[in-house]
This record gives structure tokens, sequence and C-alpha cells, in this order.
């Protein structure tokens, strides 16, 4: 299988290779900033590392752990690469699951977590973008998105802070995942 996999790459890089218009594609290289795509690769990584920490201090988990939820989440970024539906963020949930050895339902409730605070922090830096640029340069329908999104965000982390207690105890990976075939969550322990 994997013979075979080398060989399907090959061919599939072997007709892209024929459709490429090789000139073009040299003065495009040529004309690339290194310097922009350096300090791209480090915000990118910064960011990675951060998110990481963020879970890490959201799991509740000891900072001595990050390296587990780094793992997890460079894994989570894979996924969502090549599976379609954001199938990466199951993976990470998994992964951290594995890795930093916490139980399924704290690694979900985690993932949660994190997500919730996502969308905060989308909420406000769309806020901040639309107050550097003024108000009256957007709609209506914008200015209502932009709160939506953030109050949305800001609802589910309150009434997951304040209730998600109730789900101590409970298994509630089994009902986010029941809908997967039974040797898979037993594989995964659900």
């Amino acid at each position: 299988l994997i013979l075979f996999g080398f060989a399907v790459s090959a061919g599939l890089l072997w007709m892209v290779a024929q459709k490429i218009e090789w000139a073009v594609f040299w003065d495009a290289l040529q004309r690339v900033d290194l310097l922009m795509v350096i300090g791209s690769a480090i915000l990118v990584s910064v960011g990675i590392m951060a998110r990481a920490a963020r879970w890490n201090v959201t799991a509740g988990a000891p900072l001595a752990r990050y390296y587990d939820f780094w793992r997890a989440t460079q894994l989570g970024y894979l996924g969502n690469m090549i599976y379609p539906a954001r199938a990466g963020e199951v993976i990470r949930m998994a992964a951290v699951r594995s890795f930093a050895g916490i139980s399924t339902g704290e690694a979900v409730a985690s993932a949660i977590a994190d997500r919730i605070s996502d969308g905060l922090l989308l909420g406000l830096m769309l806020a901040g973008m639309l107050i550097g640029s003024g108000w009256h340069s957007i709609s209506a329908a914008m200015a209502v998105t932009v709160a939506g999104t953030f109050g949305m965000a800001a609802l589910a982390l309150y009434c997951f802070v304040r209730w998600g207690d109730r789900w101590a105890g409970k298994r509630l990976a089994p009902i986010l995942v029941g809908f997967a075939p039974l040797r898979d969550r037993q594989r995964l322990g659900w």
C-alpha cells in the first residue's frame, strides 16, 4: 500500500508538472519576499504555540503537559488540511486524550471551551478592526454579524462555565460520536 501511495503521488505530481508554465513559475518564485515568508512562518508557529498553551490552561492540565497539547494541536491542524468537515478537531481531541492521559470527557470539554474562546477572540478582533476602520464603512448586517459572533461565543462560554459541572461524571463523548460505527468508537475508547 505504501508503494501504491507513492506511485499515485508521483503520477499526480507528474500530471501537475506537465501543466505548469515554468517561465511564469520561476518569475513568480524570484519575486517572493523571503522575509515575508519567514515572518509568516514565525507568526503561524507562534500562533500554534499560543493556541496549545491556551488549550493546556483551559483543560486545567499542568504546564508540564504543554508538549502533549502542542502535538495534539499540530495533529488537529494536519487533520483539518487533509480531511473534510474539520475532522482534525476530532483527531485533536483523541490525540490529547492519548498523549496527555486525560479522560475523554476532559478532552472533549476542553476542546469545546477552546473553540468557544476562539469565537470570543474572533468577535473581539472583528470589533477591533471595525472600530479601527470606522463603523460608517460597514453595513448594519455586518455590525449585527460581529455583535452576534461575539455575543453567541460569550453566551456559550457563560453557559459552559455556569452549568458545565452538571455533565461531570456523564459520558458526553458517546453522545457526540454516537453516529460513528461501533468498532471505531471502541478503538477510540468511547
